[in-house]
């Protein structure tokens, strides 16, 4: 049976969180998160917090963050997760984004921080994928707040996770 690392994750996390490690993270894996200046506020292997400043580089012609960037942010804080228990799964396994949805319910003009509490859907999705030759795809929720606390914007994502593997002889692949 196939299993998720818990020592393996929380090391990984351990990692993560450290600024200039993140900051690396970001450089090597994702560069527009590095310049947009998203940052990892809190990773728990319960939850991610992403935030996402308001500045010249995510701003749109309407004097709020450019949804791209708050979709950006959003998409990271369902997004860690995925990458933590891929990483700590006894078996490779890959994660790829498939569906979004968005509602915008304010204006964000300040940081806004996205937190997404569904680690444990994201963990149990990796094991299945990892036990199995088919996809296992889950919804997860990245809810968008200001500094207040007020909701500015909920996401939905859906991942799938698969696990990786040499396709059979004859198969075609």
């Amino acid at each position: 049976m196939s299993m998720i690392h818990e020592d393996r994750a929380r090391e990984f996390l351990h990692k993560l969180k450290k600024p200039l490690r993140f900051k690396l993270f970001l450089m090597a894996r994702l560069p527009l998160a590095l310049l947009a200046g998203l940052r990892l506020e809190e990773a728990t292997l319960e939850k991610a917090v992403v935030s996402v400043p308001f500045t010249y580089l995510s701003k749109n012609p309407f004097r709020s963050t450019y949804f791209a960037a708050l979709s950006m942010a959003a998409e990271m804080s369902t997004g860690i997760p995925g990458f933590v228990f891929c990483r700590a799964a006894d078996k490779p396994v890959s994660m790829l984004l498939i569906d979004m949805e968005g509602h915008f319910g304010k204006k964000a003009t300040g940081r806004t921080c996205f937190s997404s509490e569904d680690a444990a859907l994201v963990r149990e999705a990796v094991a299945r994928a990892s036990e199995s030759s088919e996809a296992q795809t889950v919804l997860v929720t990245s809810i968008g707040r200001d500094r207040e606390g007020t909701e500015i914007c909920r996401f939905q994502f859906k991942w799938s996770f698969k696990a990786k593997g040499k396709p059979l002889e004859g198969n075609g692949g």
